[in-house]
This record gives structure tokens, C-alpha cells and sequence, in this order.
């Protein structure tokens, strides 16, 4: 009978990140944050060029040891990190031990995932730190999105195994960790759920997933974890932009409806297009200018390994979609925009007319009276 598999070191890491503004001063977050604070750069252990970083790094703080429940009757100790991007993204970081051996991590592995328990204690954390943050940030929004990743990093089994040993010896239990089901997965869904896996050395392994990774790592790297939590930041803007376009378009196409419902001359003093052109036009130039920052935040042209962890995690997050759904809707948008600048300029046009014709009949009028 095979023994159970030991683990020797390793971390939980629950990363919940929130929208918390459409940009963050950063030089102004460490001034008014009063502690201590460092600059998170991008570093990789494989051969990379020394020019892949943060174009603006973001400022990382601790928030020290805190007290974190899984379930009611579970309590475990967590040390809990910052990082705050210029973008407007805050990413809590809660890092909480290793059970011993492996059985015992795939068992409770669920009530890591999609719990909204710790969900709850992040948006509890994240209005403590509300006043701390609010002099650094560049319109807040009224509703913060919300979004949560959770990576399992093995540092060392208490056997030495190799990444095809590890998914030759426990491809079954592997997959239904990196979902958090109480029971093993179909064999297609197993296989669904371990496809997109990225290695370097023999000895290290990342399984990527759309809200959970597994990565065993002895030289206990830092870049596949980094290009994660960057990836999931990204999402929540993207996701961001996508549902303030939607709410800004909604809001135009309103006003637009309700000016073709009026008669013709209230329509033209209800629906004023030139400032409905204003808003489109600042929503347009703003989305794009933020989708750009995020863009150019990281670039990674050099380090193939950790372009590669991106590219997994991009799929799964399906963040090329998200991008061509935000493009869509500024096409729209600007579809718009171009229609109602044809109205008024034909509103300016028809105006002008009428003030020649009241011109020629009041020189007419003034004429006929003269005489």
C-alpha cells in the first residue's frame, strides 16, 4: 500500500482583491500610510532580461498576524499583506500554513475557495484601511468589485518528487484540490482542470486554473505567484471598465429614447446632444487611457517562462474577451458619438437658416415700414 504523501513546507495564499479607484497616487500612499512600506518588484529566478518591472511598482505594506476563519468551528493564524497598484487595485494577501501531508490538504482545500466567510473579513480589513488610503486615491467608486484567487505552494514534500512523479502519483487528488470538491472528478474534468500546466526545471510545477492554482516550486520562487495576482488585478479592471461603459451606454440610450418620445421642439430642449457628446467623449478617452496604463503596468518580452504563466492564467481568466468586449462598446460608443455630432451639427445648420431668414424678414419688414 502506498504511504500518504508528506508535506514537508509550503504556504496557502488567499489573494482578494477590490476596485478602490481610477488611479492611486503612490508616492502620496507612502506618506500618508505612516509605516513601513516597500517597492514590489517583479523578480525571476530563470535567466530574464533586468528590464522587466513595473513601469510604476506598486507599494506593498503587512498588516501583521491575524485571525482567520475558514468555517465557524475553524480558526487558523494568517499574516496578512498589502499591495496597492497605481491602476486603483488593492490585493489583500492572506498566507496561512500547510496542513502535514497531502490527504489532509486536498480535504479542506474547499473552504478556501469562493468563501464568502473570508470574503466578508477582507471587506472588514479593507474599510479599516479605507482612511489610510482615501488621500491617495483619484475617484473612488460608489460599489467595489471584488475578486479572489487562491494559490497552494508545496515547497517540499517530505519525499523528493519530481513534477511528472507528482502528477503520475496523484493527478486525481491534484485536480480536486485545484477545484475544492469533497469527492474526485470526472476523467475528463480532471483532465479539463490540470491542462494548462507550466514547468521550468523537473522539479517544479504550476497548475493554473480560473480561481485557483497549485504550484510546487523547491526553490521557492516568487514571478509564477506575482504574474498571478497581476493577472487577476487586471481582470477586476477590465471588469470594471466593461460595467461602467455598460451603465454609462444604458444611461445614453435613455436620454436618446426619451428626446424621440417628445414632440419635436421639446425634444430639442430635452435632449441637449453636445453634452451627451461631452460624456461620451470623456468616457471614451478615459477607458481607453486606463485599459493603456494597465497594459504597460508589466511587461514580459524576454522572461519566457513567466510569459508563459501568463498566457495560462490569461486564458483561463479569459481576458482577451473581456479586452474585446470593452472595444466593442467603445466602437459603439463612438458610433454614437459620431451620430449625435451629425445631429448637431445639423441642429447648427438648420439655426443659422433660421437666423438669415428672420435677418431677410426683418430687413423686409424694416423696409416696408420705412417707406
Amino acid at each position: 500500500m502506498e504511504q500518504p504523501l508528506g508535506i514537508a513546507s509550503g504556504r496557502i495564499y488567499l489573494y482578494h482583491l477590490f476596485t478602490i479607484a481610477d488611479l492611486v497616487d503612490l508616492a502620496r500612499l507612502r506618506q500618508e500610510l505612516g509605516v513601513e512600506t516597500s517597492v514590489s518588484r517583479f523578480t525571476s529566478r530563470r535567466p530574464s532580461p533586468q528590464y522587466i518591472q513595473f513601469r510604476n511598482p506598486p507599494v506593498t505594506f503587512s498588516l501583521g498576524k491575524r485571525p482567520l476563519h475558514p468555517t465557524p468551528d475553524q480558526t487558523v493564524e494568517a499574516h496578512v499583506g498589502a499591495k496597492v497598484f497605481d491602476f486603483g487595485v488593492l490585493s489583500l494577501r492572506w498566507e496561512i500554513a500547510f496542513p502535514a501531508t497531502w490527504d489532509a490538504l486536498v480535504k479542506g482545500a474547499g473552504c478556501f475557495i469562493d468563501n464568502e466567510a473570508l470574503e466578508f473579513m477582507s471587506r472588514q480589513l479593507l474599510e479599516e484601511l479605507r482612511p489610510r488610503l482615501r488621500a491617495a486615491l483619484t475617484n473612488p467608486p460608489k460599489e467595489v468589485l471584488f475578486e479572489d484567487y487562491t494559490i497552494f505552494y508545496v515547497h517540499e514534500f517530505a519525499l523528493p518528487l519530481s513534477a511528472q512523479e507528482l502528477l503520475d502519483r496523484e493527478a486525481a487528488s491534484l485536480a480536486q484540490l485545484m477545484r475544492g470538491e469533497g469527492k474526485p472528478l470526472s476523467n475528463a474534468e480532471q483532465q479539463e482542470a490540470l491542462r494548462s500546466r507550466v514547468s521550468y526545471f523537473e522539479d517544479d510545477l504550476a497548475v493554473i486554473d480560473w480561481n485557483a492554482a497549485f504550484i510546487y516550486d523547491r526553490e521557492n520562487g516568487t514571478e509564477h505567484m506575482d504574474t498571478l495576482e497581476f493577472a487577476n488585478a487586471e481582470l477586476l479592471e477590465l471588469r470594471f471598465y466593461d460595467r461602467l461603459l455598460d451603465e454609462q451606454l444604458d444611461t445614453i440610450y435613455q436620454g436618446i429614447e426619451r428626446g424621440q418620445a417628445l414632440p419635436a421642439w421639446r425634444s430639442w430642449l430635452h435632449n441637449d446632444p453636445v453634452k451627451t457628446l461631452q460624456r461620451l467623449m470623456a468616457l471614451t478617452v478615459d477607458v481607453i487611457e486606463l485599459t493603456e496604463q494597465i497594459e504597460n503596468s508589466l511587461k514580459f518580452i524576454g522572461d519566457l517562462y513567466s510569459a508563459r504563466v501568463y498566457r495560462a492564467i490569461a486564458e483561463r481568466l479569459r481576458l482577451q474577451e473581456w479586452e474585446s468586449s470593452i472595444d466593442g462598446k467603445i466602437r459603439i460608443a463612438q458610433q454614437i458619438y459620431e451620430m449625435l455630432a451629425d445631429e448637431v451639427n445639423h441642429r447648427r445648420a438648420l439655426a443659422l437658416e433660421v437666423i438669415v431668414i428672420l435677418l431677410i424678414a426683418f430687413e423686409v419688414i424694416w423696409a416696408l415700414t420705412k417707406h
